[in-house]
């Protein structure tokens, strides 16, 4: 989602999010919140490996699909 590198999944995007740079409103709303911004400024200041670890591990969750899922227009409204 950065030009820069279109073409690999790498923490470009991150550092552009730092940079004020973001594609999408909720990802430019990280640097709003302090614990958020410390937490990006981790990811993208540590060891790419540990970006990967959880790129693996966030794989692993289930996408709920007809049924079993829905799609809000606020998600903190259950209806």
């Amino acid at each position: 989602m950065d030009p820069g590198s279109h073409l690999t999944f790498d923490l470009g995007y991150y550092r552009a999010v730092l940079k004020h740079r973001a594609l999408f409103r909720p990802d430019a709303a990280l640097l709003a919140d302090a614990a958020a911004r410390a937490d990006v400024k981790g990811v993208v200041g540590g060891p790419e490996e540990v970006f990967a670890r959880s790129m693996a591990r966030l794989s692993t969750v289930e996408v709920k699909t007809g049924a079993q899922g829905e799609i809000r227009r606020n998600c903190a409204v259950v209806k």
